[in-house]
């Protein structure tokens, strides 16, 4: 459904609220009765998903519910970026170096 750079426009993300307000609105998710004031405790965020190579399927990026219109374009546009690079990836390159860096001793 998209095409490669393409990402769809930022969806607010429901998982961090009350299990009790999602139903209402038809989605089964959220904290369940009981662990509502944990709600309160988890950021508020928004997602889209991103096609970043003819060779990938659209994969799902979170960020911070605060960010403007703007900041979610660089935000983007960053992460279309970093993985033109290799385009046969499926995960930012950040990670990549990350696992590579970070090793458990045994």
């Amino acid at each position: 459904m998209l095409e490669n750079g393409e990402y769809l426009s930022p969806i607010e993300g429901r998982v961090n609220k009350p299990q009790k307000a999602n139903r209402e609105l038809g989605i089964d998710t959220g904290f369940i009765s009981g662990m509502d004031e944990l709600a309160g405790l988890v950021p508020d965020f928004k997602f889209s998903y991103i096609r970043t190579s003819v060779f990938n399927t659209p994969f799902k990026v979170e960020m911070p519910a605060w960010l403007t219109k703007g900041e979610v374009q660089t935000v983007m546009a960053c992460i279309f970026g970093l993985l033109s690079i290799p385009p046969t990836i499926c995960f930012p390159v950040n990670l990549d170096i990350v696992d590579k860096v970070a090793k458990v001793p045994r």
